[in-house]
């Protein structure tokens, strides 16, 4: 990566939401509220200025807010050519598998009238999936079947098959899993050594906490048994031995998975002050990306940090709006905030 992507992608960084943005937007007494103070006073005034703040939706929001990422995405793949272009593919892989989470969403709530399209002429050229027809499935069995001339048939067919399986975390899961197991598979076959041991450290450590993340969750919410655990599991541990997840999976307690976490590197992800599990997780990925792009600017681990927290923060926004429509106090929508205090 050239210097000039270098100082690109810390100029946009540096327009980043900071803790009084996420202060402003806590004080709000309404999404239209929190819509107005983004459309003055951040860096996505652009997105909102056709948008009538006291007629938006939550999910509207959410739809609009996804936008950026695919443009900052698209910007900076079009400024520095010798990005590696199989990274795209990726990148428009997770895009439709983040429209296909919230599309799943919108159908489960019976609002799938506020799916917003994307009109990106560059993520369409590279999508598998038709949005448009998919968003007007009436049934979920249709919904799937839609699916069958792409990827996401496979994953999501054997829900489809039980209608007692079909539940949304269950769904969202397991498209994450397909996701996660791709792209450790991109990483060996597209980058080259350099990159390859960069991305390692992040993706890696990132697959280890999905998999430690599902096994607590199974463990603490619906006490599955260990059979029930195992075919979600990620391979391509990283920090991790299988052997520690062989542990986790078989232990008996919540508790006792949590112990067992504790005595690995990744003990320190479950520390954060009065967050739930995602979150804390989440942080500590979020810490390791602002230091990866310290140690290693001129990589392409630049870019990939960067998109990380830009998705960070626009799942911040959306959890602010979300608290917000749900008249929560500030300071417990602020719990589930991820970077407050970076």
């Amino acid at each position: 990566m050239n210097t000039a992507m270098t100082a690109k992608v810390r100029a946009k960084l540096g327009r980043r939401l900071k803790r009084a943005d996420y202060d402003a937007l806590l004080s709000q007494a309404s999404v239209g509220d929190a819509v107005s103070y983004l459309k003055q006073h951040t860096n996505y005034k652009g997105l909102f200025k056709d948008t009538n703040e006291s007629q938006i939706r939550r999910s509207q929001v959410e739809t609009i807010l996804t936008k950026t990422i695919k443009r900052d995405f698209i910007s900076l793949l079009k400024f520095d050519v010798s990005v590696n272009r199989k990274f795209m593919r990726l990148f428009a892989i997770k895009d439709e598998i983040e429209k296909l989470k919230l599309l799943i969403r919108l159908f489960d709530s019976r609002h799938v009238e506020y799916f917003a399209q994307d009109t990106n002429i560059n993520m369409k050229k590279l999508r598998t999936v038709d949005f448009v027809a998919l968003s007007k499935a009436e049934e979920f069995t249709s919904f799937v079947e839609m699916l069958r001339p792409t990827p996401y048939y496979r994953v999501l067919a054997p829900f489809a098959r039980h209608m007692a399986h079909q539940e949304l975390f269950s769904l969202e899961m397991a498209l994450d899993m397909y996701y996660s197991r791709l792209a450790l598979d991109m990483m060996k076959r597209t980058l080259s050594p350099s990159d390859r041991e960069i991305v390692r450290q992040t993706l890696g450590a990132e697959t280890d906490l999905r998999n430690i993340t599902f096994i607590l969750r199974m463990k603490k919410y619906y006490n599955t048994p260990a059979e029930g655990i195992y075919p979600y599991i990620i391979p391509g541990y990283y920090k991790i031995k299988q052997s520690h997840i062989t542990a986790l999976v078989e232990s008996e307690t919540y508790e006792d998975a949590v112990e067992l976490v504790n005595q690995t590197v990744y003990r320190n992800a479950l520390n954060a002050e009065n967050k739930f599990m995602e979150e804390s997780l989440n942080e500590f990925v979020g810490n390791m990306h602002r230091q990866m792009f310290r140690k290693n600017p001129h990589s392409i681990s630049a870019s990939i940090s960067y998109l990380h927290l830009k998705e960070i923060e626009v799942r911040n926004i959306v959890k602010i709006i979300e608290g917000i429509r749900y008249k929560l106090p500030p300071d417990e929508i602020k719990k589930h905030i991820v970077g407050y205090n970076w």
